[in-house]
Parts: C-alpha cells; structure tokens; sequence
C-alpha cells in the first residue's frame, strides 16, 4: 500500500501547488516531476503549509510540526528552491517598495497573537481577515555577467531568526522551474530535470492553457524597450527604463539563465552566450545569493549585461511590476519558455508588452528582412505585394503579439521601424502586492490568499464559497475593469492592514 500513499501525497501536493497563483493542472507528467524534486517528507510539509508568508511560529501551530524537524525541512526545501524565505533585511533604495513587506510583516504579527485559533486540524479562523499577496515578489530571477571578478556562488546560509523571515510555497513560475535550472554544483541530474520541465509545460497545451487560455491579461513578467528604439519625442516612465531600474538598487547577482540551461540538456539551443546571463536586484538577489543559486556581482557589471544583450538584439524582460522591481531577463528567442508559449500556442498574454509597439514607416523600408529574422516572437513579416515583386516587400507588424521590445528596430539599418505609444493602456500592476492580487483572481485562487490554512476545514468551506462567487464571469469582469480595479485593490490593500 505504500505506493499508493506515496502517490496521494504527491496528488495532494500538486493541488497545493496548483492553488498559487501559477495553475498547474494534473497530469502524469506533473507527478513524475514532483516525485522527482520533493521528498515525501518534503511534499507532506508542504501541503500542510499556508498558502500566505508565514513565520515558522505559525508553521508550527499550522502543520503541527516539531519545530526542530521542521527547520531543518524548510532549510532543505529553500535550498532546492521549492520553498521561498522572504526577509526583510532587503535594501532597495526606494521606501515604497518596502509598503507590502511591512503590511504583510505586520498583519503577520497580528496573526501570530491569535495563534490559539490555528492549530494543525482546528477549525479556527480568525487569523484569516488579511488576505496577503507575496511581501515582495519572490518570483525574481538573478542575473548578471560572465565577466565579474567577484566570486563564485555563495554557500547557502541558514541564519534565520524567528523575527523578519516568512516562508511561503514556490509557484511553479517564477519559483519552482526557475530556481531548480539554476541550481549549480555536484552531480546535478538537471538533464532529467529539463525534461521533466519540457513533457509539463510543453508536451501538451494544458499549463499555458490553465493560466492564459481565457485571455488573462496579468502575467508575472513584462517586456522592457530598448531606449535606442523610441520614436523622437516619446516619454517614458522610469519603470520601462531598465538602466533606471538598476541605479534603484545596491545589490546585484547573476546565475544560470534557467530556460537557456533546459534548452542546452535538452539540446535545442542555438545561441552561444554565455548561460549566466540572469540578473537579479534587491531583495531577490539576496535570496539567490543566500541559497547559492547565484553569485554577487556590482552595478557596473549589470550595466555591461544590458549593453551586451542591447548588441545582440535580446528582448529585456523584468517582473511584471512598476515599484520594486527584481529582475531583468535577457531572452533570446531560441531559449525563452515565454516566448515559446506565445509561438507554440499564440498566448500573447504570456509576457506582458511593454506601453510601446512596432511601427514601420514604408518610405524609409528597404524589404532587408533583417527585423523579420531579429523578432524573436515572429510577429513582423515582409509580405509579397500582389504584383508578386520581391524587392517591394515592406515590414508588416502583428499588433496582436508585437511585445513593444524593439529588437526589431535594433537591427533596422534605415530607421524605417520605431517604438511608439500604445494606443490602449497596459496593465502594469503598481507593485507585486497588486500583481498576486490581479493574477489570483484572473486564475481562481485569489480565497487562498483570505482563507490560508489548508488545515482547516472551515476554511476549506470558506475559500470554496468565496471561490465559487469570484470565479462568476461577471464578477471577475468587473473587478478586473477599469471602473471597478482601483477600488478593488485598495479594499484588499486596507484588509491587509
């Protein structure tokens, strides 16, 4: 019977996986890559965990752990990635992006003195008036260049005192993929690990499908411009300027680009940089450096990584935030899961555009077809006129999947293409306090975050009937409007004390 026991607490951990903010669909090839990455022990801890930031003193009360065994587990669990401790020693030099951490902090605090309600399997809820999204969005990747002198990954670090540290359940993206490719060092089965990763998110439709099949507009990464790009006169906020977003942080990492480290095992790679190439700011570096899954590096390197993916004609992408940003990729086509999402299986929302798009102005196109091959999305292409002359052909956008990125422009040797303003406004959440709202509740799991305990079965009550009702199309339609979106976020925010 043992197999059978093993099998159900892997089921029963897909499902605690799949109520994050990332769905994750059952299938055979979700429970053979968790089989491969958890423990038993492992994916029991797990399941019995709040799907909030929680400090290990609620950890206890909740899963009903001896507090020894369970350090121990969530030390190994966020070593591997799999669990996320979230400390707010960060140092992001602007103030506001430390708003969600302190709230959440805070509300936690409230929380731990009421922890007489919430016992592993009691029925109490009153801890549960504070519905949190991450205090800082953990999703952030690392990244940085080849060529800093600074060292190799740090070992991992395990000084954690009860106050200032929260550990919440890595979402499959960004969190569980992301920092299991990234991981270095020993004999590593990461080929396994890459296809693994492969037959789920790609083998079939059904991942890209559960998060942005119903047309989902908040994802957690977003496209920035390159500035050489920009039409003359054209504004930009600070936000979209990916060298502004570096000089708003001290401390800077780089690791394994982990979608170029899948396509390298899974031998589809075909571009030849350096793999280290993911850079991370802020308090997500400090977590990647702190679990070994990379190593620091100085401002001036990250500045070297972006000139360096600005002459390779990369797509610069960061989380999908305006304040408190974390990390910035550099995708190239070849590698880049997201974008495969989009050409596999024409998911434009995968990767949010940045406020800009591709135009092309025909008098100044020579037909070259040098952006054709530069959009790594495949959205531009040089039709043949109906006189069927090729060397009249002109660059033609798809205004559908253009990301805004302007690798396209890059390569333009006229100037005929340039970035200009959208014409409709782009969801860009404020913070990744407002982004874990927006895609919970675009997904459906937006009552894990108010009723938190999987323990309780009067919460399990609770988050099926305020599921149920926000999971009605109209309700979702107008919370998600214009009208209705502000007012919504700011109820949630004064909830969340």
């Amino acid at each position: 019977m043992g197999h059978i026991a093993a099998r159900d607490i892997y089921r029963r951990l897909g499902h605690a996986i799949d109520n994050t903010p990332v769905r994750t669909p059952w299938n055979d090839a979700f429970h053979a890559m968790l089989r491969e990455l958890y423990t038993p022990e492992e994916a029991e801890l797990v399941v019995r965990m709040p799907y909030r930031p929680s400090s290990i003193g609620r950890l206890e009360r909740v899963t009903g752990m001896d507090r020894a065994r369970l350090q121990v587990l969530l030390d190994r669990l966020c070593d591997k990635g799999l669990v996320l401790d979230i400390r707010e020693d960060g140092d992001h030099v602007a103030d506001a992006t430390g708003t969600a951490e302190r709230r959440t902090a805070s509300a936690h605090g409230h929380a731990e003195q009421r922890g007489h309600h919430e016992h592993h399997g009691h029925d109490g809820h009153a801890d549960h008036a504070y519905p949190h999204a991450h205090p800082h969005d953990h999703s952030r990747s690392p990244s940085a260049h080849a060529h800093s002198s600074l060292g190799s990954p740090a070992s991992p670090a395990h000084d954690h005192p009860d106050d200032g540290c929260l550990y919440m359940i890595s979402p499959i993206v960004i969190g569980i993929f992301e920092f299991t490719m990234m991981r270095t060092g020993g004999a590593l089965p990461s080929k396994r690990w890459a296809e693994l990763f492969h037959d789920y998110m790609f083998g079939d439709r059904a991942f890209l499908d559960a998060n942005f099949g119903d047309g989902q507009r908040v994802s957690v990464m977003r496209t920035l411009p390159h500035l050489e790009t920009l039409g003359d006169h054209v504004e930009i906020l600070d936000y979209e300027r990916a060298a502004a977003l570096v000089e708003q942080n001290r401390t800077f990492a780089v690791g394994l680009c982990s979608c170029r480290h899948e396509k390298h095992h899974l031998g589809t790679r075909q571009c030849d940089v350096d793999m280290e190439t993911c850079t991370s700011m802020g308090t997500g570096a400090e977590y990647l450096i702190r679990h070994g899954f990379a190593r620091r590096i100085d401002k001036s390197a990250m500045h070297d990584i972006l000139a360096r993916s600005r002459d390779l004609g990369f797509t610069l992408s960061a989380d999908n935030v305006q304040q408190g940003v974390g990390f910035i990729c550099h995708c190239c086509g070849c590698c880049c899961n997201l974008m495969q999402g989009i050409r596999q299986w024409g998911h434009a929302g995968v990767l949010v555009t940045s406020s800009f798009i591709a135009r092309c102005d025909a008098s100044l196109c020579n037909g070259c077809g040098l952006c054709e091959r530069a959009c790594p999305i495949d959205a531009l292409s040089l039709p043949v006129p109906p006189d069927g002359r090729k060397r009249d052909r002109r660059c033609t956008v798809d205004e559908a999947y253009c990301l805004g990125c302007g690798a396209c422009a890059l390569k333009c040797p006229t100037g005929a293409l340039r970035l200009h303003p959208r014409e409709r406004k782009v969801l860009h959440p404020a913070d990744s306090f407002e982004r874990v709202i927006l895609q919970s509740l675009e997904r459906g799991t937006l009552q894990n975050l108010v009723f938190d305990n999987p323990n309780s079965r009067t919460q399990e009550f609770m988050r099926g009937l305020v599921g149920g009702f926000l999971r009605l199309a109209p309700v979702k339609r107008a919370l998600m409007g214009e009208a209705l979106r502000s007012r919504f976020l700011d109820a949630v925010r004064r909830m969340a004390g």
